[in-house]
């Protein structure tokens, strides 16, 4: 589905069209006002803007701009603004309950319109991958991954790669983690930040199998303030077999 005309009405009705077996959103150049509630996602769905500074969803207040209920979606080639008062409540792309296999590539947060935090992540969803984006800050972190501490529900992986990532020292994280399954996090460059990296790994993460952990390699670091990288480890959860940082300058 290709739009003209676009405004938050026409593009939750596109959704609908394309139904649950899924298919392609293409937006046109320009700054979309994203208005009322977030655009939720709940069908499999690509939705694919014209270049990550030709497009723009933009949202004025609280609230996000994209929220995704349903696996297998993909966001390409979007840039993303938020204006007005940043609340906890505020984030670009918000990934929720039971979605999965999110991939988002080549997407632009400038720096001078800040999210609470630019991609925002709670509840089951598992696998997530993020690729080839500019981030320039957010008032927490730039990408949030969060998982239930259930033993039953232990998550997947979240592969970040060539993604590149700069704002003030005070701002706390780039990337924080809180509970999930293995962390990839490859060929990043971030500039900026109190703590970079902030990787909080919980018990039931951890199979001991080697399966789980985290995995830091290429990239750089520069400008930070308190660490390059905070790992709390709970008992049980990853042991050094399961962790890897190489080739970060």
């Amino acid at each position: 589905t290709q739009l003209a005309a676009v405004n938050t009405a026409t593009i939750i009705a596109a959704l609908a069209d394309i139904g649950t077996e899924g298919g392609v959103l293409q937006l046109p150049p320009g700054t979309i006002d994203v208005t009322g509630s977030a655009i939720t996602v709940s069908n499999p769905t690509i939705i694919q803007g014209m270049g990550q500074a030709q497009t723009y969803l933009r949202v004025d207040g609280a609230g996000y701009a994209l929220q995704f209920t349903s696996t297998r979606c993909q966001v390409h080639d979007l840039g993303f603004y938020h204006v007005g008062t940043v609340q906890a409540s505020t984030g670009a792309i918000r990934i929720g309950d039971q979605a999965g296999l999110i991939k988002l590539e080549r997407l632009y947060f400038p720096a001078d319109t800040y999210w609470y935090r630019n991609i925002d992540h709670a509840g089951a969803a598992a696998d997530i991958r993020i690729r080839d984006c500019i981030f320039n800050g957010a008032v927490d972190a730039d990408i949030f991954l969060d998982q239930p501490d259930d033993a039953s529900n232990p998550g997947g992986d979240g592969i970040i790669t060539d993604c590149t990532f700069s704002a003030a020292v005070t701002q706390p994280y780039a990337i924080r983690q809180s509970s999930y399954g293995s962390i990839r996090i490859h060929n990043c460059k971030f500039l900026g930040y109190d703590i970079p990296i902030y990787l909080n790994l919980r018990a039931h993460t951890n199979p001991s199998d080697g399966s789980n952990g985290f995995y830091v390699t290429g990239g750089s670091l520069e400008g930070f303030g308190t660490a390059a990288f905070k790992v709390l480890r709970a008992a049980g959860t990853a042991t050094q077999a399961d962790c890897l940082i190489s080739g970060a300058e």
